[in-house]
């Protein structure tokens, strides 16, 4: 991804430092796996991926109430045909 540093400048601030401009790198760190986490946090669980999706942690004004790992999530993308009452959907 050619992240060249990273720097906490604060306690909610968090300076990214790249080699070259990259457009989509906001949409790359957006992804769970980039999540960033307490260090004490990251300790207790050893980086653990498993660990860590079994007890998540956030920063946001929510809290979560329920979580279960069984629970499936499946989105349609609904399309109709042009001149057609037909539709075709594609699971994203």
């Amino acid at each position: 991804m050619g992240i060249k540093s990273i720097e906490a400048l604060d306690d909610s601030t968090v300076k990214f430092t790249l080699c070259s401009a990259d457009p989509a790198f906001l949409y790359k760190i957006a992804d769970d796996s980039f999540a960033i986490l307490d260090a004490d946090y990251l300790n207790e669980t050893g980086g653990d991926s498993n660990k860590i999706s079994e007890n998540p942690v956030g920063t946001g004004p929510y809290k979560l109430k329920e979580w279960s790992s069984s629970l499936l999530r499946v989105r349609w993308a609904h399309r109709r045909r042009a001149f057609s009452s037909s539709a075709s959907c594609r699971t994203l």
